[in-house]
């Protein structure tokens, strides 16, 4: 049973932690369950719906391909936007932005299960998409200021996690209903139960957010510390640390502990006010050369996670196995073969991104994504003569399931995790909102240009884009594994007033002085540093190594949780 906490701290608690996150998850498979419920249950809708005709029993029609493909793409776009609106909202509480996406989901839910037509449909999915992408924002960075820093890359694989267990639930309900056309003389034949399924896999969604509601209401009525300190409410923070750190019974140690935490983020908060820099907006953090190479960093991870395809995999996998041989039933038994496969091996990233650093794990993941889908691209363009049959209608599903692996060990939790670690705090939430935007604008276009598009082209595509990421990772990011997630590795050689310096450079850029002099670079450890504002190797030394020299670097292992957004 958990925990409540309203105040005082009852004693340590090992399953705390577990049960927090866990309840911020939710938020997760909410966003794994709308990316993959119309997979499987969009055909039926097309059917029911009568968009090819109304006694035509098939969903392969000019207006059915385009109107299913705007169903799909209006969830990512709805998600696009609300990356945006949740890196805004989160300067008014982490837990207070989940609610508000967790209101969303019902809304959008309940809209979904009563649609009647393509238009109410389509408005109610962008609702839902809206609350994946506050979700989406709001996750990690909730996970990040909730765990101790020798937890966080475990726990916040689980936002991962939940995805996986989400795609899983919503692909294994679509087996319920059968899904070949050919089995019913007419649209008006088909039985009552399989009518009305896709409406109850689109209004189940309502069910774990109105569960997260009510434990965020009374169980966990709490704010994150780090935003609890911003506001000025420190007596209410400690607590909250002593929980997050009270987990071995050792009640002395674990508050002095608890205490250090709590100075560490009041002399953060201390030092920004002081220097009246509480956040920087996106515009004026791109021109700044130091934020700008961190900027650029994450967009382009992000914006990669999803042109090297994983989401056309899950929201499209049907639509790919049937392309490559497969019925509609058969095809579905697939897809849930695969999200059962994914909870699985995300699993195993819960102990491995701490273990092996985040960038070791991106660069094995995208040369894994390039390797599994590089066959099945040549296999497709130089014709079927060149293997048998069999072979042809196999090889897609096994690129499909082979690159799953390694997204879901890899690129999958890493990045989530990643973009909460490599921002500046007076720019977190601006950034990781702007990148996650980036990555739903992105799975747009890929989604999208699945339906329409052959396995020949979807495989080249996908395969070029995993290996330009994997190159990418290699040459420019860094690691952040046992980095304090106050410090990002991207400002390392800054001067040391890096505050008042950042607040100086900005204040004459946006008064467009000329920048009389660029920061020069700084020796680190050995490590020349210097401002990448071309995208250029920043740090010569670290980019030739996997696992990234600057996790040796002496820093505060124990983390000072950022009192800024993600």
């Amino acid at each position: 049973m958990m925990t409540a906490m309203k105040g005082e701290v009852s004693g340590p608690s090992k399953w705390w932690l577990l049960q927090v996150v866990t309840n911020a998850t939710l938020g997760s498979f909410q966003f794994g369950y709308n990316l993959a419920v119309l997979n499987t249950c969009l055909k039926m809708i097309v059917l029911l719906m009568k968009w090819c005709g109304q006694d035509e029993l098939t969903a392969e029609c000019d207006a059915a391909r385009n109107r299913d493909g705007a169903i799909t793409a209006g969830v990512f776009v709805g998600a696009a936007v609300g990356c945006l609106l949740g890196g805004r909202w989160m300067h008014r509480g982490r837990r207070r932005t989940l609610m508000i996406a967790h209101l969303l989901f019902i809304v959008g839910s309940l809209l979904s299960a009563a649609s009647l037509d393509f238009w109410s449909l389509l408005l109610s999915r962008i609702i839902v998409g809206v609350g994946v992408g506050v979700a989406t924002v709001a996750v990690p960075m909730y996970i990040s200021e909730v765990t101790p820093a020798d937890k966080r890359g475990a726990y916040g694989v689980m936002n991962q996690l939940l995805i996986t267990v989400g795609i899983m639930v919503a692909i294994a309900l679509g087996n319920v209903q059968r899904n070949d056309p050919q089995d019913w003389p007419s649209p008006d034949t088909i039985p009552t139960r399989e009518a009305l399924w896709w409406r109850f896999m689109l209004g189940f969604s309502a069910v774990p957010s109105i569960i997260s509601l009510t434990i965020f209401l009374f169980v966990f009525p709490f704010e994150t510390p780090h935003f609890l300190v911003e506001e000025g409410k420190a007596d209410q923070a400690l607590p909250i640390l002593e929980k997050m750190y009270c987990t071995s019974g050792e009640a002395d140690a674990e508050a002095q502990t608890a205490q250090a935490k709590l100075d560490d983020i009041q002399r953060n908060v201390e030092e920004r006010r002081a220097s009246e820099k509480k956040t920087v907006g996106l515009f004026d953090a791109f021109r700044d050369p130091w934020y700008r190479y961190a900027l650029l960093v994450g967009w382009v991870l992000s914006a990669f996670q999803q042109l090297s395809g994983i989401n056309a995999f899950i929201a499209a996998s049907n639509h790919i196995f049937e392309q490559a041989g497969f019925t509609g039933g058969r095809a579905t038994l697939l897809s849930t073969c695969m999200g059962v496969m994914n909870v699985i091996l995300t699993l195993v990233t819960v102990k491995a991104i701490d273990w092996a650093g985040r960038r070791k794990l991106l660069v094995i993941g995208t040369i894994g994504q390039f390797v599994a889908t590089a066959p099945t691209a040549v296999l497709l363009l130089i014709g079927s003569g060149a293997v048998s049959a069999g072979v042809m209608i196999w090889l897609p599903v096994a690129s499909v399931f082979g690159y799953v692996v390694f997204f879901a060990i890899a690129y999958g939790p890493v990045l989530w995790v990643y973009l909460n670690e490599i921002y500046p705090v007076e720019i977190k939430g601006p950034a990781v909102g702007s990148a996650s935007a980036l990555n739903w604008v992105a799975c747009i276009a890929v989604v999208f240009l699945t339906k329409v598009l052959n396995n020949t082209l979807i495989f080249s595509i996908f395969s070029c884009c995993s290996l330009f990421a994997c190159v990418f990772v290699f040459l420019f990011v860094l690691e952040t594994s046992g980095v304090s997630i106050d410090e990002s590795p991207y400002l390392k050689g800054r001067p040391s007033d890096s505050t008042a310096a950042s607040k100086a450079k900005i204040d004459s850029l946006s008064g467009k002085q000329a920048i009389a002099e660029i920061p020069r670079a700084a020796e680190v450890d050995g490590i020349p540093a210097r401002p990448a504002g071309d995208m250029g190797v920043a740090h010569t030394d670290a980019a030739s190594s996997l696992e990234g020299d600057l996790t040796e670097i002496s820093m505060d292992s124990s983390v000072g949780v950022p009192s800024g957004d993600r």
